[in-house]
């Protein structure tokens, strides 16, 4: 998984989104790359991880932002990984239930898509979601900040869900 070795070097990308990968050429096409570090930091440093911290601003596609970025909480890993859900979410319904939100202002429009995001989880068999993509989301949203992700189970879950269909 792209992300796993993006965290592996301390590095959170913090805009994972569908137009921020792109597939190899040639002899690697079958290869999925990331792109565009524009909004990446670095999550951890020689002291360690990076603190934890609330009242920052979201960063991101707001989309795929995860909920504790919608709430103002420093990015992690598990903010990477959550976003990478909602992509896959995209790529299985073709589009995101809150992807026309509602609302006059930009800071409506936000809202409404982070109340649609916390109610996603509880919906998610409702759209016909396959069970490994409602274990991935779930997984990612209950990471702690800095936990460590268990890569193996996600990828494990991404692979049995890619058999599935």
């Amino acid at each position: 998984m792209r992300t796993q070795y993006l965290h592996s070097r301390g590095v959170i990308h913090r805009d994972i989104k569908p137009d921020n990968f792109a597939l190899g050429i040639g002899s690697r096409g079958n290869e999925v790359n990331i792109i565009d570090f524009g909004l990446a930091r670095r999550f951890c440093n020689s002291e360690g991880h990076i603190p934890h911290r609330v009242g920052k601003k979201l960063v991101g596609t707001v989309q795929f932002a995860s909920v504790n970025n919608h709430k103002g909480h420093e990015q992690s890993r598990r903010d990477d990984l959550e976003s990478l859900a909602y992509v896959v979410c995209y790529f299985f319904l073709g589009n995101l239930p809150w992807q026309n939100p509602e609302g006059a202002t930009q800071q409506q429009r936000d809202t409404c898509v982070l109340k649609q995001k916390l109610d996603f989880r509880a919906r998610m068999s409702l759209y016909g979601f396959p069970d490994e993509l409602q274990a991935f989301l779930g997984y990612t949203c209950d990471l702690e900040f800095n936990e460590d992700p268990n890569y193996y189970h996600l990828h494990k879950l991404l692979m049995n869900l890619y058999d599935s269909i």
